[in-house]
């Protein structure tokens, strides 16, 4: 997989002042990949690597351009770092923070055993990350599991801010659909509903994860 996904990325083994060194998974009109710093190769960093055209024919650009410019200004140790983002030609390079122990799903498949209170800790580092968001009127509409992710240190901390949403001064908001279809707030399904409440959509998704950490199903 590694390099099937490399040989189109091949002029790209080095971006900006990173050098690719592992891939990690596809994405939505791209690859992810860990990559060290060229002035410092112990310093670590996820890659999300984009085919530029693809974003521009589906209109998707703008929606890019608003999940990087609101990851980077959050500055809180519950949510993934965003530190820059890279415009080359034909690609478009989102520099975020490396979590060593992956996303939640994974990190619970190898800790079969996590005690109780760790799926605690987990949820409130994650409730700690909504409040911190929801302060400043930032709305993820796409918590899940997938989107949780463990640092070295076993903190959890949110990513994944491609249908993040800023929300007006009344919080009521018209809603288009985005987001993960099990972990949606019923209301967003509701298609009778021009307005809803979409700061509390992201609570009820994180009761989906809360009640899926502590009940193993």
């Amino acid at each position: 997989m590694f390099e099937k996904s490399m040989e189109y990325l091949a002029p790209l083994h080095t971006v900006g002042n990173y050098r690719l060194v592992e891939y990690i998974s596809p994405c939505q009109n791209g690859d992810v990949f860990i990559a060290v710093s060229k002035r410092d190769k112990t310093q670590k960093y996820v890659l999300k690597i984009l085919r530029r055209k693809e974003f521009t024919e589906n209109g998707m650009f703008k929606m890019l351009e608003r999940e990087s410019r609101i990851q980077g200004f959050m500055k809180s140790d519950k949510i993934v770092r965003s530190y820059e983002t890279i415009y080359t030609d034909e690609y478009i390079v989102l520099v975020l923070e490396y979590c060593a122990n992956g996303d939640l799903i994974s990190y619970l498949k190898k800790q079969m055993n996590l005690p109780f209170i760790e799926k605690v800790r987990i949820l409130a580092n994650l409730a700690e990350a909504l409040e911190y968001m929801h302060n400043r009127n930032v709305v993820h509409r796409d918590i899940k599991l997938d989107n949780i992710f463990m640092d070295a240190n076993n903190n959890a901390k949110l990513g994944d801010f491609g249908c993040c949403e800023i929300t007006t001064e009344n919080i009521s908001h018209y809603y288009d659909a985005c987001g993960t279809l099990h972990y949606t707030a019923p209301e967003i399904l509701n298609s009778k509903l021009s307005k809803v409440d979409i700061t509390k959509c992201d609570i009820w998704s994180f009761g989906i994860v809360a009640f899926t950490l502590l009940t193993n199903r």
